[in-house]
């Protein structure tokens, strides 16, 4: 729900490029135009790790996600709420 994406995205082997353009094809993010510009900064970049940030939603929601690299060399993100805080 906090992260914009369908039911069935996060399966093994998703890439998170594609994750990406599914938050944006879905209307995810409020700035769709920054979000663009960040996306292509990012397509060319790995995954950074560990990475914290906050986002606001379309929605108005502000979310902050936090993304750690495992032992195994994949990644956990996880994703709260922080609208109440701001």
């Amino acid at each position: 729900e906090f992260c914009g994406l369908p039911k069935g995205s996060f399966r093994p082997g998703a890439h998170i490029n594609d994750l990406r353009a599914l938050q944006l094809r879905d209307g995810a993010h409020a700035d769709t135009t920054e979000m663009r510009r960040w996306l292509e900064d990012r397509l060319t970049r790995p995954l950074r790790a560990p990475e914290r940030y906050t986002r606001r939603r379309s929605d108005g929601r502000v979310i902050e996600v936090v993304t750690d690299q495992l032992a195994d060399g994949g990644y956990v993100r996880s994703f709260t709420d922080v609208t109440a805080l701001i």
